[in-house]
């Protein structure tokens, strides 16, 4: 009796055993459509970061608002929001939780252009009385717009502004307004491409204002739900964890991260660009300390990582599709605004910042409660940053 007890028990044991390491599927909300810049989360499935924390990752895209809702009604445990986001889902009582910090910089800024008449803009104030497009009065480069007219003294009355949509580079280039606020890995690249091109009227280069030295907002983060955190913390550390190697692998090797990001993003890639980086993935493999050092390191000068991002853009530029080149750019254009000392790391003073910005934007009524929207519990090595709250 004992003996078929005790097999019995041994019969339970493993098949209790077998279920805890079947993968839990979960799915991550992301914004837009499938882009090169999701790199690290095509990465972190690709390179078997997620599966190795136990997870079996599966992406949902979908507006920002509707992928806020989910997860605020724990519908979805996970998402990438804009730090604004939590903030204004918060003061309407929506328990979201940024739990990792992935752009460290704002990418979001103000573009202008020089012609052959070449017209002075040294600093943002110089555009007051200029034709400025705006996406809309709402999202993260109106957040970036209200933050640099504050530290500049101005208000909308100093600008004639004309909502434009994601048409900025047609735009300028034809001449119609005289600067635009865009998405600083992005339109910029843009603007540059038809100037080489020969295709942007008299405009013979440009100037971009980010908005990160006048203010540090809080941009893209994980964003999980109170009910999450509290019966599932594992699932959101396994999840930051393989975010995290993602997120490094793609800084170590973006010819390797425009290859896991392939299957994702359609037309990314033309035929003969996979053989070509791969050759460079394997080269970065050999030499992946001098290629990636500055990206991490904090002691990098501003000169020192641009000089380095030149020589990488240079060399993914070789022999790739005219797409891929330009998506390889923007990859290369990204990674600087994920450096920080601690891949992840929040700082509190950023989330003062971003409230500031929304109050004066008008877009919340009143101060919220900033501690409980973050927090870096499920940083790797946030015990680096002298705090861990």
């Amino acid at each position: 009796m004992h003996r078929v007890l005790f097999l019995t028990l041994l019969l339970v044991l493993a098949a209790g055993n077998a279920t805890a390491q079947e993968p839990v599927t979960t799915e991550l909300f992301l914004t837009f459509i499938p882009n090169v810049q999701f790199a690290p989360v095509y990465v972190a499935i690709e390179n078997g970061y997620f599966a190795e924390e136990g997870l079996d990752v599966r992406i949902r895209h979908g507006a920002e608002h509707d992928g806020v809702d989910l997860v605020a009604a724990n519908q979805l445990q996970l998402g990438i929001f804009g730090g604004e986001q939590v903030l204004l889902a918060r003061s309407q009582g929506r328990p979201v939780v940024s739990v990792y910090e992935w752009f460290q910089q704002f990418p979001a800024g103000v573009v202008t252009t020089i012609g052959a008449d070449y017209d002075a803009l040294e600093q943002f104030s110089d555009l007051a009385g200029k034709r400025v497009g705006i996406h809309g009065r709402s999202g993260v480069t109106w957040t970036a717009f209200v933050a640099l007219m504050n530290a500049a003294g101005l208000n909308e009355g100093d600008f004639e502004l004309e909502t434009v949509g994601f048409n900025v580079p047609e735009l300028v280039c034809l001449g119609l307004i005289d600067a635009a606020v865009v998405y600083l890995n992005n339109e910029p690249l843009q603007i540059d491409d038809r100037i080489s091109a020969r295709d942007c009227g008299d405009v013979q280069g440009y100037r971009v204002f980010p908005v990160t030295p006048v203010a540090d907002l809080v941009s893209n983060v994980i964003v999980t739900n109170e009910t999450t955190i509290d019966a599932a913390p594992d699932l959101v550390q396994a999840f930051v964890n393989a975010f995290d190697r993602g997120l490094q692998a793609t800084i170590a090797n973006p010819a390797a991260a425009m290859l896991a990001s392939a299957p994702y993003v359609e037309g990314l890639l033309a035929p003969g660009d996979t053989e070509v980086l791969a050759s460079l993935a394997q080269m970065a493999l050999d030499v992946a300390d001098k290629d990636t050092t500055p990206l991490v390191e904090a002691e990098a000068g501003k000169g020192d990582l641009e000089a380095q991002l030149e020589e990488l853009r240079a060399t993914l530029g070789r022999g790739l599709s005219s797409s891929a080149k330009l998506q390889s750019s923007v990859l290369l254009a990204t990674l600087p605004l994920w450096q920080a000392d601690v891949l992840g790391y929040s700082d509190r003073d950023s989330w003062v910042t971003t409230a500031d910005a929304l109050l004066a934007a008008g877009m919340l009524e009143s101060a919220p409660d900033i501690d409980p929207a973050y927090t870096n519990r499920f940083v790797p090595g946030c015990s680096a940053a002298d705090a861990c709250p």
